[in-house]
Formats: structure tokens, sequence, C-alpha cells
């Protein structure tokens, strides 16, 4: 009622939406009720004509990010409303905004996730360029660099990532936020998907210097589960996507990282899967790797994996085959497997 009735009012417009923003964060049941309220058509009469204030737009897109997360089905509605154009408008106004910024990228990564076929609207819109005039911007600020990341993992749009040079913009944001376990989680998730979707891009990865900076990031976050699994993922991806950036990894001591990895998370169902398929990639495309591997007690570190997770058909696949790759690397290393029981463990699992 008080947005209805002071439409033209910055100041009651602001704080209608921040006070809307809260309420939505803190209590995310409350979502429904704001839907019911036909609040997303007032969002959109506050967003279009007082474009120019950075408040309206930050507090106004921090809702739609609150109502997207909360009740994804309510995306095609904003759809409809044309609050992809009108986030798209918000961004363009207030490239020195931060708030803006991080509140609109989140809310576009969670309309995106909420309906997928939403990111072509995006694409067609250029947000994936706003996206990157964003992080530029704002290359000190974890929160842009986070949400940005956030919104980069969206499978859809990673040609249009690569286009505009987010590849270069992501080394930057780990490089300025080593510290922060956020940016660099969502860091990796995003050139995992890149890589998988476009291996072509592994080159420029390569360029930029991301193994290093990936294998950076594993070190500064040893005891956080999603760090280290989101690591091993995107170097797995990167290896099967350039098996010549192998040579790379190693030079790194991604080997000796990614025993430290599996042993911290011995429970941690993904981090044992995406570990041995890093090794899998890393002793197929280098078999005189393999020694170096066994001097870090890999092998015994795989069978470790493999008995804490005998349900877990992506450990075991991927442990199966890295150990077929060792073993054709280096065939005396057989003996070790035999030893440690590793024939009967395969057998079990057939």
């Amino acid at each position: 009622v008080a947005m209805a009735a002071h439409v033209d009012n910055e100041l009651a417009q602001a704080n209608a939406c921040w006070a809307l923003g809260r309420i939505g964060a803190g209590m995310p049941e409350s979502v429904s009720n704001m839907l019911e309220h036909g609040l997303i058509s007032q969002i959109k009469v506050a967003m279009g004509p007082l474009f120019e204030n950075e408040h309206v737009q930050a507090h106004a897109c921090s809702v739609l990010d609150s109502i997207a997360d909360a009740i994804p089905e309510s995306v095609s509605n904003m759809l409809e409303h044309g609050l992809i154009s009108q986030i798209k408008v918000a961004m363009a106004a207030h490239v020195k905004g931060p708030h803006v910024q991080a509140n609109a990228i989140s809310a576009l990564a969670k309309i995106g996730i909420g309906l997928p076929e939403s990111v072509s609207e995006m694409v067609e819109r250029g947000l994936i360029s706003q996206i990157k005039v964003a992080m530029a911007a704002h290359a000190d600020s974890a929160y842009v660099q986070n949400n940005a990341c956030t919104a980069n993992t969206m499978p859809e749009s990673v040609s249009q990532m690569v286009e505009h040079g987010l590849i270069s913009q992501i080394k930057v944001a780990m490089a300025a936020h080593v510290e922060n376990v956020r940016v660099q989680t969502d860091a990796a998730v995003c050139l995992a998907r890149i890589a998988h979707a476009m291996p072509e891009s592994v080159s420029e990865m390569m360029e930029h210097g991301l193994i290093s900076q990936i294998k950076v990031a594993m070190a500064a976050h040893v005891d956080n589960e999603l760090a280290q699994a989101n690591a091993c993922w995107a170097l797995g991806r990167i290896g099967a996507g350039m098996p010549e950036s192998v040579s790379n990894t190693l030079e790194h001591g991604v080997i000796s990282r990614i025993k430290v990895a599996m042993a911290a998370h011995v429970e941690n169902e993904h981090v044992q899967a995406h570990a041995c398929s890093v090794l899998d990639s890393i002793a197929d495309a280098m078999p005189e790797s393999v020694p170096k591997m066994l001097e870090h007690g890999l092998i015994s570190q795989i069978k470790v994996a493999m008995a804490a997770h005998v349900k877990g058909p992506h450990v075991q696949a991927n442990a199966i085959s890295a150990l077929a790759k060792i073993g054709i690397g280096l065939p005396e290393s057989v003996s070790e497997m035999v030893e440690r029981g590793l024939i009967f463990q395969i057998k079990e699992l057939m």
C-alpha cells in the first residue's frame, strides 16, 4: 500500500524495498505472501521511473533475489514484467555502485537457476558483458566477485562468457580474493563448467595461469571440503579438455595438493571422486608422472577412498580408472595394488 501510494517518492520506494528484502532474507516463507500481494509488479513500478536512484535499484534487486531464491516458480512472473531488462538498466545506470551490481548479479543467478531458459534472454540483452563490466569495476569487492562467479556458472552462457573475456576476469577475482572461500569455490565451478562445455577454452586458462591459481586456492582453504572438491573438479575438467595442460599441473605440484585434499576429507564423496578424476587425467596424459604418485602414497589413498565410499559410484569408477592408468604407466605399481588388496576391492565392487 505504501509503495503504491508514494510511487514518485524515492525514499519511500527505497525503504520499502529494503524492508521487503530483509523480511525475505529473514523468513523465506514470507515470500509467498509477497507474491500474493503483487509485489513483483510493484517492484517493477519502483525500478522503472527511479532507475537513477542507486538505493531503490540495489534494494529492489535484493528483493527479486530473495523471491527467485525462495520460490523459483515466480521467475516466469518476473519475465512477464520485463524484470531482466530492468535489471540490465539498473546495472548500466550504476556501474560504480557495488550494492546494485552485487544484488543485480545475484538476482540474475537465481532467475537463471529458477528458469534456465531465461538465460537466453540474459545473453540477448548483453548481461554477460554487463557482468564482466561489474567484475572489472569492482575488483576489490569480494561480494561482487563472488556473485559474478555464481552467475557465471550457468552452462547456457558459457560461449558468451569466453567471448567476453570472463576467463581473465575470473583469474583477477581469484588472485584478489585468495582468502575468500566463496569466491574461490564459485570461480572453480565456473572454470570446470567452461572447460567441460568448451574444451578449446583451456588454452586460454593456461595462458592466464589458472592452474597455479587453483593450487593457491587449495593451499589457502585446506579445511574447506567444497573448496577442495571444486578445485579438483576444475583441474579434472581442464585436464580432460586439454591433456597437454597436465604438464603444467605437474609443474605446479598439484599431485601433492591432491594427496592433501584426499587425506583431509576422506568422508567427502565429492572430494574423493574429483580427486581420483584428476589423478586419472594425469596418469593418462603423462605416464611418467606415476612414480611421483607412488612417492606421495596415492595408491594407498585411492584404496582409502574406495573403502570409505563403497556405495559412491563416481568415487569407485574414477578410482578404478585412475588405478588402471597408473598400472599402465608403471606396470611394477601393480604389485603394490595387489599387496594393498585393491584387486579384491575391485572384485567386490563388480
